[in-house]
């Protein structure tokens, strides 16, 4: 009777809380629902809306062949494998990279991907597994999911294969991953993208160690190893941990910096990410769905990208300029944080940068380097305003001759130093 009455709320609210459900139905009936009501309620529900989850297995084949034919140039990979007592061919995993998030993905993102999985809710328990891109404007681009049976090196393997062969991973010195350091995803990586640069989830990473060492002091002291950009400092930062605690500093020095601090990573995709919060971010926006039966989910997911990319694609149309608007927001930001800093020049392309704190920092404008690495690191100029400044009032000759002709406007020289 539940299930009937309130299967249309229950569809326009897949994730229905227990407690709100048992206070509609109290001030609509009077009457007091238990929790195992509610649950065989809601499994009614989704059987009536999206079929029984065993039957939705059997309609895998017609679902791939399908994807297939609306989605030409898609990956749509299944595994089976046959039960040896009954000799029933049984699922184990699907793997699905739409055409559209491929070449989306390969023509406008950089090869920075963050690779996650996460836990299925029916009753048939597995794990999705997803790998997510930044776009141009620095946000989300999913590019492939693939739903297994749990979340170990052969799941990983499986899914990395896939998943390699579809973007062309194979100079792997040009990639970088980030991820929460899975027990099964670590072999998998060392296996198959050994060359690959790999970045661990830094908040993840912190959540594990405040477990033995807690304190708001060694917080602070890990995200400064986190977030320093030169060696030397991280070296100076590691001394000062070691002082401040031993624990701690033994702790971090079993890691390789490499894969945490942005003093040791790599400079070419111009992305210094430390956390995955893109796969976060990609889990949170399809967690209703990971309620539904398996065709109910991938459908719900299938259908949340078709409705992303073409909402991103209206956006952009509106865009205006050379850069895209989360990018243009940090470029004013800088601009602001560094009108305190006064710069010297020093010959050719070269200038000395001070700041208010006594920091100094040697900037080459033609060689487009920084001695903080930030600008290798980013992409982006750091110390952009003050040398600006000094190009326009102190040497306008400079200004000229590192932008060619004499003719530019000084509003081109200044855009020519950001790219």
């Amino acid at each position: 009777m539940l299930s009937k009455k309130y299967m249309t709320d229950w569809r326009l609210n897949s994730g229905w809380k227990l407690g709100d459900f048992q206070e509609k139905v109290h001030n609509d009936l009077n009457v007091e629902v238990s929790k195992s009501q509610y649950y065989r309620t809601k499994n009614k529900v989704n059987d009536m809306l999206y079929g029984k989850y065993k039957d939705q297995y059997t309609r895998l084949y017609d679902y791939c062949e399908e994807l297939r034919v609306s989605n030409p140039g898609s990956t749509v990979v299944m595994k089976t494998e046959v039960d040896e007592d009954s000799g029933v061919e049984m699922f184990l995993r699907l793997y699905i990279c739409l055409d559209a998030c491929k070449r989306g993905y390969l023509e406008g993102c950089r090869p920075v991907i963050g690779l996650d999985g996460c836990h299925l809710k029916g009753p048939h328990k597995g794990v999705l597994l997803s790998a997510v891109g930044i776009d141009p404007n620095n946000c989300i681009f999913p590019i492939c999911y693939c739903v297994a049976e749990t979340n170990d090196k052969n799941s990983w393997g499986w899914f990395l294969e896939k998943l390699q062969h579809d973007i062309g991973m194979y100079d792997q010195n040009k990639w970088t991953i980030i991820s929460d350091r899975q027990k099964g995803f670590l072999p998998a990586v060392y296996d198959l993208l050994p060359e690959v640069e790999h970045r661990f989830c830094v908040r993840h990473m912190y959540s594990n160690f405040k477990k033995v060492h807690s304190g708001l002091a060694l917080k602070d002291k890990v995200w400064k190893l986190a977030k320093t950009s030169t060696v030397n400092r991280f070296k100076a930062e590691m001394e000062s941990l070691k002082n401040f605690n031993e624990g701690a500093h033994g702790w971090f020095s079993e890691l390789n910096p490499r894969h945490w601090s942005r003093s040791h990573f790599r400079t070419y995709p111009k992305c210094d990410i430390l956390l995955n919060n893109l796969c976060e971010s990609f889990n949170s926006t399809i967690i209703e769905a990971r309620n539904k039966p398996l065709l109910g989910m991938l459908e719900t997911i299938r259908i949340y990208l078709q409705k992303r990319l073409q909402s991103r694609r209206d956006t952009s149309v509106r865009w205006h300029g050379p850069l895209c608007p989360k990018v243009q927001k940090v470029i004013e930001k800088l601009k602001n944080d560094t009108r305190t800093c006064i710069s010297t020049y020093a010959g050719g392309s070269k200038f000395e940068v001070r700041d208010m704190y006594g920091g100094q920092n040697a900037v080459d404008i033609n060689m487009k380097t920084c001695s903080c690495r930030r600008r290798k690191l980013t992409g982006i100029p750091v110390f952009m305003q003050s040398v600006q400044l000094s190009l326009v009032e102190e040497s306008p000759r400079i200004m000229f001759t590192t932008a060619t002709p004499l003719k530019h406007s000084k509003k081109h020289i200044a855009l020519s130093l950001i790219l």
